[in-house]
């Protein structure tokens, strides 16, 4: 019963990212005890519920007889109020005005089950299910990321969806939509100071402004979650564990994506290679990536580390030559790295991440395009229930592509936050955070989006603002 107690505290507390799993409280980094509990996640402890970061982190293993599943509804509700201080709040009908408050609320649910058979073998499935959103037009306002704003209630969307086979010796097979190596392994893995607040710059909370700069690594981004694909973990070896993913296509759960049509493969068919339409040309193909994590305890100090690789091919063009700059177009090819000391509750570290790719959804580059290089620096301490912390994102980026394309102007993106988070109590955790960003990309206009705009009027070439709030955190 007491192992029974612990587990559900566990899950229910408000922990994101690697707090161990032992604990049932604090939103801090994982812990220096040196038990295998500091190592996520144990191929021995694989269940359905591993779809970080949704439900609060890695949720414990309730041992099972063979012959039974385990059935889980997990959820996440997060309401709160904040303040939007910015030269985007200027985008309003002429003669008018808004306030710079609002309440913001979303909900989620990550629900499953997880059976061991009689020779040990592990096994389940889950899936995460959003309600939706609404998008809004321009390049500054507020977007319809599934992290970020949301204004209809109308219908929900499964976002995962997918099914394992582990052991303790071979590792761990999943099959379906889910979420990547990268994530699970690599810099969202390691904590990396997105457990301050409501997740700090890869939170809910900044994308509520449009001078937040994008967050430009992997777990901020669908296209590492929206991929069917395959994915093996090895099992862990003195702190070592690899991860592989890949997807033949770009295709996600739900059909074969336009493959269908009168018979044939139509333009959208996710089975496409090459194509004659200019239009298809930036989708891209075969997506592969490995991630390899270290993890560790030297005399009480925690050590975390990790490097991963992104490549993808592009579609292949069979139509009539020649092509614009802005139709020729390379494939995925991205490293990142990073690593993070833990010591008596203080963290610090960062991450780099660089390579073809755009910070907007991980899209494809043109090839005359150069490559985007971003960093994240940052810090934080809990001590029991709190945790307090700060990071920095400093990343430059084509931005627009086609405005990159025509100009040669490439964007600039940085900003610094600092967030502290309580857990009151198991399931309920109350965050404070405040923001400041800024994005510039001399000649564009941030307000509509529209690449090569005249550089006159308002939010020209640099959007920079704050964004104050304060809220709760529901999870069970």
């Amino acid at each position: 019963m007491r192992k029974l107690l612990l587990a559900s505290a566990a899950i229910m507390g408000a922990t994101v990212g690697l707090s161990g799993i032992a604990s049932a409280q604090g939103n801090g980094t994982w812990s220096t005890t040196g038990t295998s509990a500091d190592i996520r996640p144990p191929i021995s402890q694989a269940t359905s519920a591993m779809t970080y970061p949704v439900g609060g982190g890695q949720n414990p293993v309730i041992s099972q007889l063979p012959g039974n599943i385990a059935v889980h509804l997990n959820g996440k509700i997060r309401t709160w109020i904040w303040g939007l201080f910015d030269t985007g709040s200027t985008n309003t009908p002429a003669g008018g005005s808004q306030s710079p408050f609002i309440m913001q609320d979303y909900l989620r649910f990550t629900l499953g089950f997880d059976g061991t058979a009689a020779n040990g073998l592990r096994y389940g499935a889950a899936s995460e299910i959003r309600h939706d959103a609404l998008a809004v037009a321009g390049s500054n306002a507020i977007t319809a990321s599934p992290a970020t704003f949301r204004r209809s209630r109308a219908a929900v969307y499964a976002v995962q969806a997918y099914g394992y086979l582990a052991t303790d010796s071979l590792g761990m097979i999943r099959a379906g939509t889910s979420y990547s190596p990268q994530i699970m392994l690599g810099e969202a893995a390691l904590g990396l100071f997105e457990t301050i607040g409501d997740g700090g710059f890869n939170g809910d909370f900044s994308g509520l402004s449009g001078a937040m700069p994008a967050w430009p690594f992997a777990d901020g981004t669908g296209s590492h979650y929206g991929r069917t694909g395959i994915q093996y973990y090895t099992p862990q070896f003195a702190g070592f564990q690899l991860g592989m993913h890949f997807s033949p296509n770009g295709a996600a759960m739900g059909g074969n994506d336009g493959c269908a049509v009168g018979g044939y493969a139509g333009a959208g068919c996710a089975r496409l290679t090459t194509t004659p339409l200019t239009a298809e040309l930036a989708r891209q193909t075969s997506f592969f990536t490995a991630a390899l994590r270290y993890r560790g305890v030297f005399n009480g100090v925690g050590v975390g580390a990790f490097v991963d690789y992104t490549a993808s091919g592009q579609m292949g063009y069979n139509g009539v030559d020649p092509r614009t700059a802005a139709q020729t177009y390379k494939g995925l090819s991205v490293v990142q790295f990073g690593g993070a000391v833990t010591f008596s509750g203080f963290q610090v570290g960062g991450g780099y991440v660089t390579g073809a790719f755009n910070p907007a959804g991980w899209g494809s580059l043109q090839k005359s395009l150069k490559n985007t290089t971003a960093f994240l620096l940052g810090a934080q301490y809990n001590t029991g229930p709190l945790t307090v912390g700060t990071h920095y994102v400093n990343s430059k980026s084509a931005g627009n592509n086609a405005y990159a394309l025509t100009s040669g102007v490439y964007r600039a993106e940085q900003g610094i936050l600092v967030a502290g988070s309580y857990a009151i109590a198991p399931g309920l955790t109350g965050f404070v955070e405040g923001a400041w960003g800024e994005r510039k990309q001399p000649g564009f206009n941030f307000s509509t989006g529209a690449a090569g705009a005249s550089p006159t009027g308002a939010n020209i070439g640099k959007v920079n603002g704050t964004v104050l709030g304060l809220g709760l955190g529901f999870q069970w």
